[in-house]
C-alpha cells in the first residue's frame, strides 16, 4: 500500500510539472501577443520622451556585442543596435539563439534608459 501511494504521488508530481511548464509557456505567449509595443523616433529617445517601462519596438543592425567572441549574441549579452541615425544599447533577454553582429533585426522590449529585449526577430 505504501509503495502504491508513493508511486501515485510521483506520477502526479511528474504530470503536474509538465502541465505547469505548459501553463507558463501559454501564459508567456498570451502576454506577449497582447502586449502593445510602440515605435518611437530617435528624437523622442534623445529628448527623454520615452516613458520608463514602456514596451518599445525598434529595428536596425547589430553593430557590436560584449560576448567574448565579439560576434555572437546570446541571452544576457549586451549589444549595440544601429538604426539609420542612432545607436541603442540592448540587453538580450530573448530566446533567440542565432544572433550575430551585422544581423538585421527587429527588437521588442521594455525601455529602462536602455532596452531590455523580450523578443528579437531576424
Amino acid at each position: 500500500m505504501k509503495t502504491s501511494f508513493g508511486l501515485l504521488f510521483v506520477t502526479v508530481l511528474l504530470f503536474s510539472g509538465c502541465s505547469t511548464q505548459q501553463a507558463v509557456e501559454e501564459f508567456d505567449h498570451t502576454v506577449e501577443s497582447e502586449t502593445q509595443y510602440k515605435h518611437f523616433t530617435a528624437e523622442e529617445y534623445q529628448q527623454n520622451q520615452v516613458p520608463m517601462n514602456e514596451f518599445v519596438v525598434i529595428n536596425g543592425t547589430i553593430a557590436k556585442t560584449d560576448n567574448p567572441d565579439n560576434t555572437s549574441v546570446k541571452k544576457d549579452d549586451r549589444f549595440i543596435l544601429m538604426t539609420d541615425n542612432s545607436k541603442y544599447q540592448i540587453i538580450n533577454q530573448s530566446k533567440e539563439k542565432n544572433l550575430e553582429v551585422f544581423d538585421e533585426v527587429v527588437v521588442y522590449g521594455e525601455y529602462y534608459g536602455f532596452i531590455q529585449a523580450h523578443k528579437i526577430e531576424k
